[in-house]
């Protein structure tokens, strides 16, 4: 199977800035593209307000100029925005999400997915099943002090022969809302650990991080669907959140892109209210330095593969580093390959969009394979879209896996 390579469809999204901070009233006079003091979004037979946040979807979605909203109106706006018949938007799990974040209420699906302690649950049920082989580690704490749970695979894990063995990683959830992705991630563990890489345990070390965000987790659970960073609170103790996928050193902030300027930003934000506001330097988020240590600690690792959701991607590496694009697209080639009925795009390091200080771009410019999975067509896919796209997903992790054996191999 060849990779397709073309530029990714967009959802329908707002163009606008970012919405007023929370304690901003809206008003006509001050803010002139709002044409209501407020709008209202009905759900079933009851009517909610839409908080400041959802302002900028409002002001969107509402094509009949009348201030009220439902996900009807919402779904057939966004048909009629996106013309590209490559979108592989899932337009209505997509903007269940949306409305659920302009009214302040949790995700529809929140009881579809696993909580925190469901997840780290999994994992020590994984090991308790596969005690040679699993070793769960908690290789750091998040900035609201949650652990970060790994799980570590090997035929002979608790063994010092293990430690020196190549090693991969496998993130997940480094975005909050991309719950499908900590799914992706256990269950290629599973996988593996089933052997359907035959022999990657024995000739590796696999370090499987379901969910390396996890106070952003349970925010967006508890408290906004569409939460993208971590929890870290401003001097008022408000909730502002770093996006950690913009915390690593590599291009953390390219020339021209000024700290004290936000009219500059390019690859990440300045604005600590915008989703990729990338804080105020590298690595000084806690759970962007455990992923990091970890990269440090495995020093003979070959390569990480960044979990994300949504848009059936796969975004390589720049290929200006020891990795260079055929290997990238070979890699990518056998992971399209492993996945049954779809067809996932290639695209170049910032072929998405342009990025700052991302994880698998840094992990490339160590010399390593960096690689970010876009799964799914949404980001909290409903039951029966999801267990579709985890059985595709996990099975391009694994395929993953193989390919860094085979790379092994080719240098042993």
């Amino acid at each position: 199977m060849v990779v397709k390579t073309q530029n990714q469809p967009t959802a329908a999204l707002p163009t606008h800035k970012a919405a007023p901070a929370k304690d901003e009233k809206v008003k006509i006079g001050h803010i002139p593209r709002f044409e209501f003091d407020t709008y209202e979004m009905t759900v079933g037979d009851k009517v909610y307000p839409i908080l400041n946040k959802g302002m900028k979807f409002a002001v969107y979605y509402d094509t009949d100029k009348n201030g009220k909203l439902s996900l009807e109106e919402m779904i057939e706006a966004s048909k009629r925005a996106v013309n590209d018949p490559d979108d592989k938007t899932n337009v209505e799990d997509f903007l269940l999400q949306v409305r659920q974040h302009m009214i302040g209420q949790p995700s529809v699906y929140k009881d579809d997915y696993p909580s925190l302690e469901g997840i780290y649950s999994r994992m020590y049920s994984i090991a308790a099943a596969n005690p040679d082989r699993v070793d769960v580690v908690n290789i750091g704490q998040s900035t609201e002090g949650r652990p970060i749970l790994a799980m570590r695979l090997s035929n002979d894990v608790h063994s010092e022969e293990s430690k020196n063995k190549p090693s991969v990683i496998v993130t997940g959830n480094i975005h909050a809302r991309e719950w499908i992705t900590n799914d992706v991630v256990a269950t290629a563990s599973e996988k593996l650990l089933a052997g359907d890489a035959e022999g990657a345990l024995e000739d590796m070390e696999i370090w499987m991080l379901p969910n390396v965000n996890p106070d952003g987790y349970v925010y967006t659970r508890e408290v906004d669907p569409l939460w993208r960073k971590n929890t870290m609170r401003n001097d008022q103790g408000e909730v502002t959140g770093v996006d950690l996928n913009r915390q690593f050193p590599h291009y953390y902030r390219i020339k021209g892109d000024s700290k004290g300027s936000y009219l500059d930003d390019f690859g990440a934000n300045d604005q600590p209210n915008l989703d990729m506001y990338r804080g105020e330097g590298p690595l000084v988020e806690p759970e962007a330095k455990v992923i990091k240590n970890l990269l440090d600690q495995e020093r003979n690792s070959l390569g990480l593969l960044d979990v994300h959701s949504f848009g059936q991607l796969l975004i390589s590496g720049s290929g200006t580093h020891d990795v260079k694009p055929e290997e990238y697209e070979s890699i990518c080639n056998a992971m399209n390959g492993a996945m049954e009925g779809v067809d996932y795009k290639l695209l170049p390091d910032n072929g998405l969009y342009p990025v700052s200080g991302g994880l698998a771009s840094y992990v490339d410019s160590l010399g390593k394979v960096g690689l970010v999975m876009e799964t799914a067509q949404s980001f909290q896919p409903g039951p029966e879209k999801r267990d579709i796209e985890v059985d595709r997903a996990s099975d391009a992790v694994v395929e993953f896996v193989r390919q860094m054996q085979a790379r092994a191999h080719s240098r042993s």
